[in-house]
């Protein structure tokens, strides 16, 4: 593999898996749009021409997106192209009550699906095996 499997930005770590992107939110972080883009490239990299599905952990973590960076992740086709599933790990209700609004207003593309363990959310991405992206 040719891609670096680690890799970091302001607000999160992002790490290629066996078959998943894994990205773990920095406590108290802010994501604008700019961070945003620096989240798609650091996963557009690391995916590598795969599309795979993505565990995002919220767990313990308190993160703010601003509105921009909501809608970019939503509508940024490359970003989309490798982005298969995502399993969100939260275990606070306000992070949950956030979630919800988020998913009201900017549903992301592809299956979702919110847990409070990474084991489960790993048993749960298992079914999207990963697929090399044609034309990449």
């Amino acid at each position: 593999m040719n891609y670096n499997s680690i890799k970091e930005s302001s607000s999160a770590y992002f790490e290629r898996r066996d078959n998943y992107i894994y990205l773990r939110y920095k406590n108290f972080s802010v994501v604008d749009l700019e961070e945003a883009k620096q989240h798609a490239e650091n996963v557009i990299e690391i995916c590598d021409g795969t599309n795979m599905p993505f565990i995002l952990d919220g767990l313990n973590t308190e993160a703010r997106f601003t509105h921009e960076a909501r809608i970019f992740f939503t509508t940024c086709e490359p970003l989309l192209k490798v982005r298969k599933a995502q399993a969100y790990l939260i275990n606070t209700l306000a992070n949950r009550m956030l979630f919800k609004f988020f998913i009201k207003f900017h549903k992301p593309k592809g299956p979702i699906e919110v847990f409070t363990n990474l084991t489960n959310a790993e048993e749960w991405v298992k079914q999207f095996e990963p697929e090399k992206i044609k034309a990449y």
